[in-house]
């Protein structure tokens, strides 16, 4: 009795393992088809700019990486006009006072 068990439970590990590697092959497979559809369209980034150009989206390019810092740093520093800040801390203020915040 206590070698069937033994035999219905390696059964089971081998079973499970094989399950478990053809999964694997599986997946990798299909990242391999991924891997090879986007390379074939020139990329992730031209990939992107296709499916939102698709979708109706309009796309600007920025040239390097001067032109990103440049627009964070304008975005950022219309939050900063905009008194976003100053929103907050007006909102914790108000919470202090009705004893919501310490």
């Amino acid at each position: 009795m206590f070698r069937e068990q033994l035999e219905l439970i390696s059964e089971a590990v081998l079973e499970g393992s094989n399950r478990g590697i053809e999964s694997f092959l599986e997946t990798l497979n299909k990242d391999l088809k991924m891997d090879e559809i986007i390379e074939e369209s020139g990329g992730v980034d031209e990939l992107m700019k296709q499916l939102f150009v698709e979708n109706g989206y309009s796309i600007t390019e920025l040239d390097d990486d001067a032109e990103i810092l440049e627009a964070t740093e304008a975005a950022n520093d219309l939050l900063e006009e905009d008194g976003l800040e100053g929103k907050i801390d007006n909102i914790l203020e108000n919470l202090k006072k009705e004893g919501l915040v310490d």
